[in-house]
């Protein structure tokens, strides 16, 4: 089985490093991706609040997740369904499954797989659906937005928040959610 292992940009290059050896990306592909990553909506900063300091360090999620809740966010983050978590945050007035993770560039992978899963059992499982709905009070999850909330730890260049690599991964979940009829967008949080 062949792992990306890293990313590494030098002298205007791009190289990934797959199973030990390394590849030069082709500019082509870049600018390409490029272009199709800058067509995903961006939401406001402003959406969520600021990510929280406490004593020198930023908090952990589920601090900064339960200061998010409010009568029209409510949080869904440890309230799973079969060990599925339908999201982080339901914000009811704006219709978004909220899906948050902090990092930067490969450890946005677990972000965006979560909204793909949980969007997919959304779409493709009655049961599924009906058990999120009861849960959380809330009819048509199938018919929510999925936002991608990323917190980068101070970061702000969207270069740095979003390697190459993590921009792939983002346009080939975001193609496929849009497939399945969801509306996706992201937030780099503050």
């Amino acid at each position: 089985m062949r792992s990306l292992e890293c990313e590494l940009s030098f002298d205007g290059d791009t190289y990934f490093r797959i199973s030990r050896k390394w590849y030069k990306t082709n500019a082509e592909y870049v600018a390409e991706i490029n272009e199709e990553f800058s067509a995903i909506p961006r939401l406001d900063p402003k959406y969520l609040g600021a990510w929280a300091e406490k004593d020198g360090k930023y908090v952990i999620e589920d601090d900064f997740l339960k200061a998010q809740v409010s009568a029209d966010m409510l949080l869904a983050h440890t309230k799973k369904i079969d060990n599925i978590e339908v999201a982080d945050l339901l914000d009811t007035q704006n219709g978004y499954l909220v899906h948050v993770k902090r990092g930067r560039g490969a450890f946005l992978r677990n972000l965006f797989a979560q909204g793909f899963v949980s969007a997919s059992l959304l779409h493709g499982s009655e049961d599924f659906r009906a058990r999120s709905e009861e849960k959380f009070g809330v009819p048509g999850l199938e018919n929510y937005s999925v936002v991608l909330a990323v917190f980068p730890l101070g970061v702000t260049e969207i270069d740095r928040i979003f390697t190459l690599f993590a921009k792939v991964d983002l346009v080939e979940r975001y193609d496929a959610l849009r497939q399945m009829g969801f509306e996706v967008s992201y937030v780099v949080i503050q």
